[in-house]
């Protein structure tokens, strides 16, 4: 009879981990906010720069008044103008003042790039996870079905008292050991579905039944190329420190604006009508300003310099990861070729023997050795199949390779 945990998931769509890693992209409704907050930056970033350009306003007033020097005479008038700022940029405040204003939506749309390489590695790793469960719930098993059907024999032998009670109480703890083991591997699949389900909003998810036929590919490139977003964030981090600094700088450059105000007068308090007209060039030249500017360009610049270690720290450390994950990997693959001779090893001795037993030439406590080296050799193999997937989930998170499949978000959100 199929498993519960098995039969729970009928209804949940199987997804390959390349599929799931998509669907992840569309439903996650983290990444989904993340989304929406590149695009929001982007547009308060347009606001800012739009704020220092040309600026025209209108202006209208209606009024009414009194005098009294002989009797009461209501005056009424009405005003509009219009007054056109123009800033000139002379120094290249401003243009820093832009740069800095669009480093805001790269600063985004990275952070949802680390975000994105979180959950995608959790993604994945809950996957082969869940998988590792379903096979090794198919592998316990098959084992379970060998020591039941020794158990009957074991049973029946001991009905005509040709074995001893203990030999008969082993083989019976044998099945209830395997049964027990079973649950413990149904939970942990229930839970990693769990997992993956929270990740997709809720939808269910059923995984490929063969852990072996994942496939996580992990090519040269993987463990050379570096593009991990937190290298990216420590940079961008660097970049709009310098430019903080020589806007710092600039705070006591003269500064330039253009303005001209037209306001055309219709009163009755005035003899005629009349256009009034004004304009100018307008300078600022800051001369004490309390040391104010030169201790903040101080302060970026110590801060440039520290992030210039941690840029190096950070990416030594990637680099160390990205090594460690690789020997890992190499490891855990060896480690399934000869886990996988060895479960196929046991499982000849396991039959010759059964036989040997059945013809009473060996005894129960023989058979029961061989049958624990099998069960060992069968969860030694899966676990070194897990262990290989594991390491290339983390060497790909590590060099960031799981975000070559977001890449489009570039594009979108910087245009």
């Amino acid at each position: 009879a199929p498993c519960p945990a098995l039969a729970q998931v009928q209804a949940g769509q199987v997804l390959t981990l390349e599929e799931l890693l998509q669907k992840t992209l569309e439903l996650n409704k983290t990444l989904q906010a993340g989304e929406h907050s590149v695009r929001k930056v982007l547009y308060q970033s347009r606001a800012s720069v739009a704020g220092s350009r040309t600026r025209l306003d209108m202006t209208a007033a209606l009024y009414g008044n009194e005098e009294t020097y002989s009797g009461l005479y209501p005056r009424w008038g009405e005003q509009a103008g219009f007054t056109l700022s123009q800033p000139l940029d002379i120094s290249g405040a401003l243009d820093i003042q832009d740069k800095i204003a669009r480093s805001q939506v790269e600063a985004e749309r990275i952070r949802y790039m680390m975000n994105a390489n979180n959950i995608l590695s959790s993604a994945a790793q809950l996957y082969v996870q869940s998988v590792w469960a379903r096979n090794s719930i198919a592998g316990q098993g098959k084992i379970l079905s060998s020591r039941e059907e020794n158990f009957k024999i074991t049973e029946a032998l001991f009905e005509k008292e040709l074995i001893g009670k203990l030999d008969y109480l082993r083989a019976k703890s044998k099945v209830d050991q395997v049964r027990a083991k079973i649950k413990d591997y149904e939970s942990q699949y229930r839970l990693y579905l769990e997992g993956l389900s929270s990740l997709l909003d809720g939808a269910p998810v059923e995984t490929v039944p063969e852990l072996g036929s994942v496939n996580l590919k992990v090519t040269s490139q993987d463990a050379e190329k570096m593009n991990n977003p937190e290298l990216d964030s420590i940079e961008l981090s660097r970049q709009v420190a310098m430019l903080s600094r020589k806007s710092a700088v600039l705070e006591r450059a003269p500064s330039l604006s253009l303005q001209v105000q037209y306001n055309p007068v219709r009163s009755e308090r005035a003899e005629v009508d009349y256009d009034e007209l004004t304009g100018g060039i307008y300078l600022s030249l800051p001369i004490f300003d309390g040391g104010s500017s030169s201790n903040k360009a101080a302060g970026y610049a110590e801060q440039v310099k520290e992030l210039d270690f941690s840029y190096t720290a950070k990416k030594l450390e990637i680099e160390s990861d990205i090594k460690a994950y690789g020997e890992q990997l190499e490891l855990a693959r060896e480690q399934v070729n000869l886990w996988d001779e060895q479960k196929k090893a046991t499982e000849q001795e396991l039959e010759i023997a059964n036989e040997l037993f059945k013809a009473g030439m060996i005894s129960q406590t023989d058979v029961l050795n061989v049958m624990d080296e099998q069960q060992n050799a069968e969860i030694s193999y899966l676990s070194a199949l897990l262990n290989v997937n594991l390491a290339a989930i983390n060497l790909k998170k590590a060099s960031g390779s799981f975000l070559d499949i977001v890449g489009v978000l570039q594009l979108e959100t910087t245009e």
